[in-house]
């Protein structure tokens, strides 16, 4: 038999841990996430940002240049297949905007 003399304190201290978790349960907590940033920004060596398979072999690279950004398409062989520049996208952008409009007739002609 437990002595009476440890009795109170083991009691005393239930009573309180008990107590504060109560207290925790009620108390509202107060989270405050910090917010997400609006862009990430990755700087672009000047030889260019290659992305790379997990063997190794370049697939494309993301340059820039006088005229802006550019980004090489890598074929098989790590030859360049395809360069798309910020100028080949605005005149495949035009001529693009600039077909929609020719043909009237066709339903599935995008308008603007």
């Amino acid at each position: 038999m437990v002595a009476p003399v440890f009795r109170f304190p083991a009691c005393l201290l239930a009573w309180v841990v008990l107590l504060a978790g109560v207290v925790a349960l009620l108390v509202p907590r107060d989270a405050r996430a910090q917010p997400p940033p609006v862009e990430s920004t990755i700087y672009v060596p000047p030889r260019g940002l290659v992305f790379r398979t997990l063997d190794g072999k370049a697939v494309a690279r993301l340059s820039y240049g006088p005229d802006g950004a550019v980004l090489e398409l890598f074929d098989a062989g790590e030859r360049t297949g395809g360069r798309l520049s910020s100028l080949t996208l605005d005149a495949l952008t035009k001529e693009w905007i600039d077909h929609a409009h020719d043909d009237e007739e066709d339903p599935y002609c995008s308008r603007f």
